[in-house]
C-alpha cells in the first residue's frame, strides 16, 4: 500500500505489518488524520497480528500525533505494536507521556526497539 500521496510506506513480513511513517512532523490535524486513515487502511488490508511503526523519518511529534498511535492500540486483533528508529526528541516525547517503557515503568501501551531488525525479532519475524 504505497502511493504518491500516502503518509506511510507498508510491507508485510509474515504476520507483521511494517509501516514507515513518511511525515517529518506529526503536528497538524490534517496530516495526522491522513496518517491514521492510511495506517488503518493498511491494517485492514494486511490483517496483521503485530504492527511495527518505523519513525526514522519523524523529526517532531506534537500531542495530537499521539492520537494516531493510541487509535492503533484499540484496533482489534493487534497484539504487539513496536515503535522503532525513534530519534532523541521523539523518544523523549513518548517517554514523558509514558507510552513506551523506561527503566522505572515497564507498563506501557507500546514497545520500543532501536532498529527495524530488532523490532522484527520482537515480533518473531527476523
Amino acid at each position: 500500500m504505497n502511493d504518491s500521496n500516502s503518509t506511510v510506506s507498508c510491507t508485510v513480513r509474515g504476520a507483521t505489518l511494517l509501516a514507515t511513517v513518511l511525515i517529518e512532523e506529526l503536528r497538524d490535524t490534517e496530516g495526522i488524520q491522513q496518517l491514521k486513515d492510511d495506517l488503518l487502511a493498511a491494517i485492514t488490508l494486511a490483517n496483521p497480528r503485530n504492527v511495527i511503526v518505523d519513525l526514522s523519518q519523524v523529526q517532531f511529534i506534537g500531542s495530537v500525533g499521539f492520537l494516531v498511535f493510541l487509535r492503533l492500540r484499540r484496533e482489534p486483533g493487534i497484539g504487539r505494536i513496536v515503535l522503532c528508529n525513534l530519534n532523541e526528541h521523539v523518544r523523549g516525547a513518548f517517554l514523558i507521556c509514558r507510552l513506551i517503557p523506561d527503566g522505572n515503568h515497564s507498563s506501557a501501551p507500546f514497545e520500543e526497539a532501536a532498529t527495524t531488525q530488532d523490532a522484527l525479532k520482537r515480533c518473531g519475524e527476523a
